[in-house]
């Protein structure tokens, strides 16, 4: 019965590295949503790998027997601890070489948790005027901040102003900032033009605006 106990503990905290290192890769590169089994799977993977590289070295090997033969122990404790640093270690490099050296992509694929996080990962911080279209119109501002997919996808604009289809104008807001939720977004065009531009000016036109609806019409026509 002890050592049925020792199995099931040992099982738990077997998974534990890898559940801890998927969490951590995608706190960087944004949340997938995933089954449950899936999950349970993908943690199992991420703690053999770094289980198997612990193996592999011989000064770890023998900290590592709970493997062969799983018994709770001050050996086993070590070899546990020692599992979850290195498979959160080989979590965080393998999204430090995704986003820095791969730059989110591979091939045609975004490696992010969903491509609205790839977005703004990349272009958040450079300043950029933003085109929002909501149901309730359209917005031109300088990005702040966007939310992740996970958490909503909302986007907050700097000195936002307004799209008139009446007059095509735009017309100040006369708001520091604005929080549009992720729910009323129905597309966004990020700009070339980086903030200290002059486009977008109170009153201005700008034929180059994509053609701004309620909101229920396809983008894409």
């Amino acid at each position: 019965m002890d050592l049925d106990l020792d199995k099931l503990v040992i099982a738990v905290f077997f998974i534990l590295p890898g559940y801890v290192g998927i969490h951590v890769y995608e706190w960087w590169l944004g949340t997938r949503k995933r089954e449950t089994l899936d999950e349970l799977l993908l943690s199992l993977a991420a703690s053999l790998t770094g289980a198997a590289v612990l193996v592999a070295l011989p000064k770890t090997r023998p900290v590592m027997s709970y493997l062969w033969d799983p018994q709770l122990s001050e050996r086993t404790l070590v070899g546990l601890g020692l599992q979850m640093a290195v498979t959160v270690g080989l979590a965080f490099l393998s999204a430090l070489v995704a986003s820095k050296v791969l730059k989110g992509r591979l091939g045609g694929r975004s490696l992010y948790g969903y491509v609205w996080d790839g977005l703004w990962s990349a272009h958040a911080a450079e300043q950029r005027y933003v085109g929002v279209q909501t149901s309730h119109g359209y917005f031109f501002g300088v990005l702040d901040t966007a939310d992740t997919a996970g958490a909503g996808a909302g986007i907050v604009l700097r000195s936002p102003k307004i799209w008139s289809d009446t007059t095509r104008l735009y017309y100040e807001s006369k708001a520091e900032l604005s929080y549009i939720p992720g729910e009323q977004v129905v597309r966004v065009d990020l700009s070339a033009e980086a903030q200290g531009g002059d486009r977008g000016r109170q009153g201005e036109s700008d034929s180059a605006r994509p053609k701004a609806g309620t909101g229920n019409e396809n983008p894409s026509q």
